[in-house]
């Protein structure tokens, strides 16, 4: 009589397989989170940048923007100055997920970790932004997105790697 099963070698073989294939799955997901995570954040703060100039013109006031390594906040102008937006909602502070950084494309001093007494971006009532280039990205990374607002009010996003 003959018995039926699978040997320990075949077993082996099968639970190798397997977890060979888990990590593969694992780490195409992970780095396709971090990239997705990256791109989900900068077209939040455009989108941000989007509100608030729109609502500098239709409230006909001045609107600011403002930003530091790991914040950016919506900011109004009051009898006390220039203050980030307290209430709730899309324009009041945002802190970047673990590992994201903000910083000036370009400049070589990085950014402070606070927000700024006074915006650096301001909105005008006619729509119009000062000039400015931001970059997103992980910490230390070579790569991420890139922010650039011009005078027109226009705002271009776009994944940025150095050349």
């Amino acid at each position: 009589m003959r018995q039926r099963g699978f040997t320990l070698l075949e077993i082996l073989v099968v639970v190798a397989i397997i977890a060979i294939l888990s990590a593969a799955l694992m780490l195409s997901a992970g780095g396709a989170g971090a990239d997705r995570q990256i791109e989900d954040e900068a077209q939040r703060m455009q989108q941000v940048l989007r509100l608030l100039c729109d609502e500098a013109v239709i409230e006909g006031r001045y609107a600011g923007f403002g930003y530091a390594a790991q914040t950016y906040a919506g900011y109004e102008f009051g009898p006390q100055g220039w203050q980030p937006v307290k209430h709730q909602g899309p324009l009041r502070a945002h802190t970047l997920a673990n590992g994201l950084g903000l910083r000036e494309f370009g400049a070589d001093e990085a950014l402070p970790r606070a927000l700024p007494e006074d915006p650096q971006v301001l909105c005008t009532p006619a729509g119009e932004l000062g000039d400015h280039d931001l970059l997103l990205s992980v910490e230390g990374a070579r790569s991420g997105w890139r922010l650039a607002l011009d005078q027109s009010g226009a705002s271009q996003l776009k994944p940025w790697q150095p050349q």
